[in-house]
């Protein structure tokens, strides 16, 4: 099996578009694809068709049996340094999934990854907790490997990525606590 390219995480958010895209296939054959075990169990459960009719289910634990993707988890201790170093603001508005994948970034666990999300509050987060380069746009994600990119909404756009971590960096201290001096 030829070596796959970059490891990425990918939130819920990825996870539904990719597979409302039916881009899903095209992202684990060219990536080495990581999902937070939140994500697995109770965050990426289905998507709407198209015209709106049917809920299709997603089933990312076959793709962790089957060794499409792997399953991350986040240990309570890497849980709780990332919330002893964040205001109560970010914990209101960072979802459980994207809690786990952030708290293992910032151990430096899974340095070789890049996160993708399309969420506005933790692509700020990214930026928040000096981790920038640790993020990935959808819209990057997919054209590094070769992957249409029509059909994808504005917000999972680099230029709407961009936008958030700059805004990360102006909110920084509505997102993390002051370190003692």
């Amino acid at each position: 099996m030829a070596k796959k390219s970059r490891l990425v995480i990918l939130d819920a958010n990825v996870v539904i578009k990719a597979h409302e895209l039916n881009v899903w296939k095209q992202i684990f054959n060219f990536y080495d694809v990581y999902v937070p075990k939140t994500v697995i169990v109770s965050e990426a459960r289905y998507f709407v068709s198209k015209d709106k009719s049917q809920r299709i289910q997603i089933d990312l634990s076959s793709d962790v049996k089957g060794g499409f993707i792997k399953e991350l988890e986040a240990s309570a201790e890497d849980v709780a340094d990332l919330q002893a170093k964040v205001t109560p603001n970010f914990l209101e508005i960072v979802d459980p999934g994207e809690m786990e994948a952030i708290s293992l970034l910032v151990k430096d666990n899974y340095a070789d990854s890049r996160f993708c999300t399309g969420d506005q509050a933790a692509i700020k987060s990214l930026a928040a907790l000096d981790i920038s380069f640790r993020g990935i746009s959808f819209e990057n994600l997919l054209r590094h490997a070769s992957i249409s990119t029509s059909g994808l909404h504005p917000s999972y756009s680099e230029k709407a990525f961009q936008t958030r971590l700059a805004d990360g960096l102006v909110q920084k201290f509505f997102y993390v606590k002051a370190k003692n001096p």
